[in-house]
């Protein structure tokens, strides 16, 4: 799989499953990520793990981090979460902009925090993918 297709596939699959925990469970874009990091599963996507980068949908994920977290009885999500707005965009943006910066989530959420996304929502969804990507930069450069 080349590199620009699986960076597609994981953007969506973190896009949908933000839009899922979000829309459909009540969480916020923070305890979800939140839940990420706790299940492991935020590691192995950074790992590039096959099961939650390219071998699952946003809905199979979000129900892998219940399992992870101790709801082994948690189904896959059957329902469409709606309007996906913020939380997809998101997820997507935070899962695109880790496979073409390379960076480690932590890093990332280190200088631009899960809240502050949300914000750039207003700013950005409008704009390019790499115009997003120079002005996220800027910030790593200091």
């Amino acid at each position: 799989m080349t590199d620009a297709l699986m960076t597609e596939y994981l953007s969506d699959t973190l896009g949908w499953a933000f839009a899922e925990a979000v829309n459909i469970d009540g969480d916020t874009e923070k305890e979800f990520l939140g839940k990420l990091s706790a299940s492991g599963i935020l590691s192995d996507i950074e790992a590039h793990a096959p099961y939650c980068t390219t071998g699952c949908t946003g809905s199979e994920l979000v129900q892998k981090v219940k399992s992870a977290l101790g709801d082994k009885s948690a189904a896959v999500n059957q329902r469409y979460p709606g309007d996906q707005g913020e939380p997809y965009w998101v997820g997507y943006c935070l899962g695109w902009y880790h496979c073409r910066s390379g960076r480690a989530f932590a890093d990332i959420l280190s200088v631009v925090p899960i809240d502050s996304w949300r914000r750039m929502y207003r700013l950005y969804h409008e704009c390019s993918e790499e115009k997003l990507y120079r002005d996220l930069e800027k910030l790593f450069a200091g």
